[in-house]
This record gives structure tokens, C-alpha cells and sequence, in this order.
């Protein structure tokens, strides 16, 4: 029988985290990129993941277990703090594999650069069946993406557009 102690995934993901900071520094051999800090509020926590170089986002883990119901949303705390640098915002994005599979999505994840606390998650179940959450599932992803910012400027006119303030459905099917 399998220790369910630990959950595979997070087992897995804790060991190549491990790998990676003591031969590395860095999520793989060849890292060159920026450097961001991540803090554990908790020691159940896991630090995020990726598994390819290629992901664009970090996985995000359940501090602990819950259950969503179904057609309903809950916020799934994470036990995990980021120094996300300014001129960056961290964009949390639903799993493809949960949102196929199990009607999973993620509600608004906006992650603002002076935000110091504990990373939530908003899961919302679409399904007609609760849906379970164990500790350390990766329940969403993150991503960091540069965001320029700018000074709004109130004017009587806007320039025309060819579609102009066509809204839903203007541009076609």
C-alpha cells in the first residue's frame, strides 16, 4: 500500500524543487532568469512549480483540503507569500487538465506587485457534483506578466475606430 501521507504530485514536485535549489538555485540547469521570492506562511505549504522549462505559469498548491461545491465557489488558500517585482503582476489562471476534466475554473487572480500576503485561489465548480480539493493539489497556475502603466487622460472625443463601440458579438460569431 502507497503512503497517502504525502500527495504524489506534491512528493514529486518537492523533490525536483529540492533538486533544483541545491544544484541550481533555480527551477532548471540553465537558468539565467530573474529571480523572485516566495515566502511559506506555513509549513504545509509547497512552493510552486513548474515542470518544463516551456510552462508559462507556476503551478499553485491547496494548503488544505476543502470541498466545492457544486455551482458554487471557494477560496483555496495557498500558505504562500511572493515579493512579485514592480512593473509585474502575477495572473492566476485556471489548470487546463481541472477545467476539462472537472469543470473547474478560476475566478478573478490578480496577484498586484505590492501584495505581501497569503495567495488565494477563488476555484469554482460548473459541475453538477462537489468537488473535492486534498492537500497540496495544484489547483491553479500562475503567471507573471510586465504591465505597463499609464496616466488616463480624460477627453471629450476618442479617436473612431472601424468597429467603433460594436460590443458582444460585433466583430462576428
Amino acid at each position: 500500500m502507497r503512503d497517502m501521507s504525502i500527495h504524489p504530485d506534491e512528493k514529486a514536485r518537492e523533490e525536483m524543487l529540492r533538486e533544483s535549489q541545491t544544484k541550481h538555485r533555480a527551477p532548471f540547469p540553465s537558468w539565467n532568469g530573474p529571480q523572485l521570492k516566495v515566502q511559506k506562511l506555513d509549513d504545509m505549504a509547497v512552493v510552486p512549480t513548474k515542470v518544463n522549462r516551456s510552462d508559462a505559469g507556476y503551478d499553485l498548491y491547496a494548503l488544505h483540503g476543502a470541498i466545492v461545491q457544486k455551482h458554487c465557489h471557494k477560496l483555496i488558500k495557498t500558505g504562500i507569500s511572493m515579493a512579485i517585482p514592480e512593473g509585474y503582476v502575477g495572473l492566476i489562471w485556471p489548470r487546463s487538465g481541472m477545467a476539462y476534466k472537472h469543470g473547474i475554473d478560476v475566478f478573478a487572480g490578480v496577484i498586484d506587485s505590492s501584495y505581501r500576503g497569503d495567495i488565494g485561489v477563488i476555484l469554482y465548480n460548473s459541475q453538477y457534483s462537489d468537488y473535492n480539493v486534498e492537500q497540496g493539489d495544484r489547483i491553479a497556475q500562475i503567471v507573471f506578466q510586465k504591465v505597463k502603466d499609464f496616466d488616463l487622460q480624460l477627453v471629450d472625443n476618442l479617436d473612431d475606430t472601424k468597429r467603433g463601440s460594436g460590443g458582444f458579438g460585433s466583430s462576428g460569431s
